[in-house]
């Protein structure tokens, strides 16, 4: 079984630097509470500026996103 890493980032700029120092390849996460401190969005809504900010920042820093079991997970391109 894979090993993630669990991201605790306070907010989007702690975010998007952990997002830029993973290594290709490497995965990491996020839980759906993170995501909520973070963006003040709930990720099971489908559609909120929430998803758009973590999808503007995984894209930022060359990461693909996918979201599973109540956490966002990040897969540096």
């Amino acid at each position: 079984m894979n090993e993630f890493r669990y991201i605790v980032a306070g907010n989007t700029d702690a975010l998007l630097v952990e997002l830029s120092n993973l290594h290709t390849g490497e995965t990491a996460y996020i839980t759906a509470n993170e995501f909520e401190r973070i963006t003040g969005a709930d990720l099971n809504e489908f559609s909120t500026a929430g998803r758009r900010l973590i999808g503007d920042m995984a894209a930022q820093s060359w990461c693909t996103i996918r979201v599973a079991d109540g956490r966002i997970f990040f897969t540096k391109k």
